[in-house]
């Protein structure tokens, strides 16, 4: 709410209000201004959660307060008041430089509380997962942030692929998917910029724009491909149908196209009389059974799923499904089909549910394919990695609650599918296939705390979303149940819903807690929504039918700590990368590099077998992304095809090793590729895709010719897994990068065994004909060999001020042909002749507290002596203020590294005049580094202070403004 006028005679910065007792500081940067704004405002305390960029994911409040924004009252909207915070508080969470957030909807929840949610935009371009959720109280203060946006300030250029070739792009890279004659519908999503780090991926090339496109064919298929509109590359793609785990396979061969509930004739409609199909009437009631279950306890907004996820049928929406669906989806050449018949599954396509034979039989799979619907529609959760898992679980608890609420069979082992046995004409037994009480007696075992030992690393199965499932299943099952009197990972509580077999509380905190949720929200942000919306339960008193209490959310908070949502899992790990350095006493001498730019660092695309691979403009060759949103240069990389073929990319010209010495081959790799799991008890091998891995990267060293595979002795991080030889895959028997990197590795390969020859590495990605994962690619690509070291240069010192510094140093004793510097944190580079001993470096950004610099001594041929550095201070100022009378009385201090008093230091004092600031006077400091202004002024002003620096300490460049 906003504050009486008589208290506004605070000191107030252009971003940051100072309330009485806040005192502002040297170091303060927009974040950290905001977050001190944010504890200030708190009426009871903060709770503020960062992820593992480092970034603020989640800011909460207590159920008996909140955050009190001086600037919103409680008769502003409540857009113009989740506005009002996001600007007042939005620098906490650090967004990139030139971010801007556009509103895209606003809600109501069971609680009382409004949610607002913002989309990130830079420099127009709308970020991928980069979203905010503002949530406000009935007074329309602040209960909590919840967010996950870009940090990184790039320049988003101008496209250089155009639109229709980047749909065509991507229609290739789905081609070949879906039924039979059925036509791929491209849709032009926009222009996004791409942060992996947002969306939860460690995908090459650092952050870029894309053009995001989904492609569907109505039915079985629907992909999210995106595509680099600079380079014409996909660099991501990943279905986004949601549908349960495949358990058992039983292949009938009856096939026909799809058809949804849009076409044909209905075997039931409202209020129609039964059909004579058991399936019909199973859909038909269990749809009713979810929808009653949302209107008794979602938020208002979304309590009618047939508003929310009805399609228009005839001009009228309805929640359609279609029974006993059969897919006649294939691949290859000869057409291979993709699923069976009788279809063993279920899944939403975005439009409505589709069962295959028997699985409408179990209200839990209706209720778990239409939360689907809810979570796409709500919180749009990204279909990989944790947020899938997170999807799949919020579907399992929802379809679980619904099972209860029938009581129609035994649900107190709380599994998931428990009706689909003696299923379709050959009576096969489907489920249960999850149990949320125990996941590890699931039938793959599903971790139940991301600290198990079997939380699956990836990348089958999206990177884990139906097995990782597992984590968020349980904390459900403890927030109900409890942890039955005996101890669970070190806690024990008993559950929010007692001896209530509705499950109204856990049905109501998570209908609420979904929609709070971002696009790439993890388990940690789970843990926090779920602890805020329990709070926000709790201030709102009953709702729905339940009643919260400040007990129930400490049992919440237990079961998200009994699981270990804010833990990284122990079992997505990667080596360590491979040491680039050469051996004590030598230097390295760089004798090819990718990253150079230059004719010599060129890559040859060897001819490839026969067929789409030869295409030079084919999705599924190598490509060189040159695009320069990456800290690398160049990177290459190649698609896995859903075709067998074998891509080579070769350094053109060759490399000669010197004789007698050392040499290595050094490479950094990041891949996702075709991988099939041990097959469980009782299962049989598909023939043309057995269990193991199917695609995968190899290594080759040219050499006159001939093409040697290296030793595994010689490698560091080299290949480790034999490909598996079948019908589709002809390179069994090699050694080769396979399953998923998990992000970027360096690989090192030992050269010293062809040294005084000529070598050409060789990269070949190998795939089979079946299915096609997200491929490899390759950056940092070097030759290079180790020589005799210079030695560094010594007596190296720093001087200068703010943008500038003068570096001087003594001889190295050693012929060298010249010195180069670097400044941390900047890319620029100075090169000077080797009879210098000293440089000036201009034109540097103002440091935020000090300034290290680095020499090294280099001579042709070589990268040259180890690096020596030496470091400058920054000076460091605040400033305060208040009005006394006519007068604003202005003070603060001038420290080194915002430690050592500066005494004698100059001070300019300014005035903002429109965009313009203007000298008021110039103050030195006094003992202490004290300085003390007094400006004669009745009307309300914008000051700052500006400290310049001295040969010895480097300057600030502005301080904070203060508002009198």
């Amino acid at each position: 709410m906003r504050r009486p006028a008589a208290l506004a005679l605070v000191l107030v910065a252009p971003l940051l209000a100072l309330v009485p007792g806040a005192v502002a500081t040297a170091d303060d940067d927009p974040a950290a201004a905001a977050t001190r704004d944010l504890r200030a405002d708190a009426e009871a305390g903060i709770t503020l959660k960062r992820g593992e960029d480092g970034q603020v994911a989640f800011v909460g409040t207590p159920a008996r307060g909140s955050v009190d924004n001086p600037e919103v009252a409680a008769g502003d909207s409540v857009a113009a008041a989740a506005r009002e915070h996001l600007d007042r508080y939005g620098a906490a969470l650090e967004p990139a430089t030139g971010s801007t957030f556009a509103r895209t909807g606003t809600v109501r929840t069971t609680s009382g509380v409004d949610l607002v949610r913002y989309q990130q935009a830079v420099d127009g371009v709308r970020v991928l997962g980069g979203q905010v959720v503002v949530a406000l109280d009935d007074h329309r203060d602040l209960r909590s942030l919840t967010s996950a946006v870009s940090d990184t300030d790039v320049q988003a250029a101008a496209a250089s692929v155009s639109a229709a070739d980047a749909a065509a792009t991507a229609r290739a890279a789905v081609a070949g998917r879906g039924s039979s004659g059925a036509a791929l519908t491209v849709t032009d999503l926009g222009r996004w910029l791409l942060d992996p780090a947002v969306v939860g991926l460690d995908l090459p090339g650092g952050v870029r724009t894309v053009r995001r496109f989904e492609v569907s064919d109505g039915a079985s298929v629907r992909e999210l491909v995106l595509v680099d509109d600079r380079t014409g590359v996909v660099v991501f793609k990943a279905s986004m149908i949601a549908d349960i785990n495949r358990v058992v396979c039983d292949r009938l061969g009856l096939r026909g196209p799809e058809t949804t509930c849009t076409t044909g004739i209905p075997g039931r409609t409202e209020g129609g009389a039964s059909s004579p199909v058991a399936e019909v009437n199973n859909a038909y009631n269990f749809a009713r059974e979810t929808s009653d279950l949302y209107a008794a306890a979602a938020p208002p907004a979304y309590q009618d799923l047939t508003a929310l996820l009805g399609v228009d049928v005839a001009g009228v929406k309805r929640l359609a499904s279609t029974v006993r669906f059969c897919s006649d989806e294939a691949v290859g050449t000869p057409s291979v089909f993709v699923d069976d018949c009788p279809y063993p599954n279920a899944f939403w396509n975005g439009q409505q549910m589709f069962y295959g034979e028997g699985f409408a039989a179990a209200d839990d799979v209706v209720a778990h394919e239409m939360t689907h619907g809810y979570t796409e529609r709500t919180a749009g959760l990204f279909y990989w990695g944790q947020p899938g898992a997170i999807n799949e679980s919020m579907s399992d608890v929802i379809g679980e609650i619904v099972d209860h609420r029938n009581g129609s069979d035994d649900d107190s082992t709380w599994t998931i599918g428990e009706d689909l046995v003696d299923v379709g004409p050959n009576h096969v037994d489907y489920g249960p296939f999850r149990s949320m009480s125990d996941p590890a007696a699931s039938p793959f075992h599903d971790p139940d705390s991301m600290t198990s030992s079997t939380y699956y690393p990836g990348p089958y199965d999206a990177d884990g979303v139906h097995l990782n499932s597992g984590v968020g299943n349980k904390t459900a099952y403890l927030i109900s149940q409890g942890t039955g009197g005996t101890s669970f990972n070190g806690q024990s509580f008993t559950g929010i819903d007692g001896t209530d077999a509705q499950l109204r509380k856990t049905a109501v905190l998570y209908l609420e807690a979904i929609p709070r949720l971002v696009a790439a929200s993890d388990y940690a942000d789970l843990a926090s929504t779920l602890d805020q919306t329990c709070l926000d339960l709790v201030r709102a008193g009953t709702v729905r039918g339940a009643t919260f209490t400040s007990a129930d959310c400490v049992k919440v908070h237990q079961a998200t700590l009994a699981t270990a949502l804010r833990s990284a899992p122990p079992t997505v790990v990667k080596p360590a990368d491979a040491s680039t350095a050469c051996p004590v006493g030598t230097l390295k001498r760089v004798l090819y590099s990718s990253e150079d730019g230059t004719t010599a660092s060129a890559m040859l695309r060897d001819p490839s077998p026969a067929g789409p691979v030869n295409d030079p403009d084919s999705v599924f060759a190598w490509y060189r992304d040159a695009a320069g949103y990456s800290f690398r240069n160049e990177t290459w990389s190649v698609i896995d095809p859903p075709f067998s073929a074998a891509n080579r990319l070769r350094v053109a010209a060759p490399v000669s090793l010197p004789a007698g010495q050392e040499s290595f081959l050094s490479f950094r790799g990041w891949w996702v590729n075709d991988y099939v799991p041990p097959l469980l008890p009782g299962e049989s091998a598909d023939p043309l895709h057995p269990p193991g891995a199917h695609d995968g990267g190899t290594v080759e060293i040219v050499r006159a010719g001939d093409q040697v595979v290296p030793a595994a002795a010689d490698w560091v991080n080299g290949p480790t897994e034999l490909l598996n030889a079948s019908p589709v895959s002809p390179d069994g028997a090699l050694k080769a990068f396979t399953r998923s990197s998990h992000g970027w590795v360096g690989s090192r390969l030992d050269l010293t065994a062809f040294a005084g020859n000529q070598v050409q590495p060789q990269f070949t990605m190998r795939s089979d004909s079946i299915d096609g994962q997200i491929g490899w690619f390759l950056d940092d690509i070097t030759v290079n060999t180790c020589d005799t070291v210079l030695r560094t240069p010594t007596g190296i010192s720093v001087t200068g001020a703010l943008n500038a510094v003068t570096v001087r140093w003594n001889g190295t004793g050693q012929q060298v042909s010249g010195f180069r510097l670097r400044v941390a944190g900047s890319a620029r580079t100075w090169t000077v002749p080797a009879s210098a001993r000293s440089a000036l470096l201009s034109g540097l950004v103002a440091p935020t507290s000090s300034v290290r610099v680095y020499l090294q001594a280099v001579n042709p041929g070589m990268s040259g002596s180890a690096e020596t550095s030496k470091s400058i201070n920054r000076g460091l100022i605040t400033i305060v203020g208040r009005r006394v009378g006519s007068k604003v009385l202005l003070k603060g201090t001038v420290k080194a590294a915002g430690v050592t008093p500066v005494r004698g230091a100059a001070v300019r004092v300014e005035r903002r005049s429109g965009a313009r600031w203007i000298l008021v006077k110039t103050v030195r400091t006094g003992a202490g580094g004290v300085w003390n202004a007094t400006v004669v002024r009745r009307s309300k002003a914008v000051y700052r202070a500006t400290y310049v620096g001295a040969p010895s300490l480097v300057g600030t460049s502005s301080t904070r403004s203060v508002r009198r």
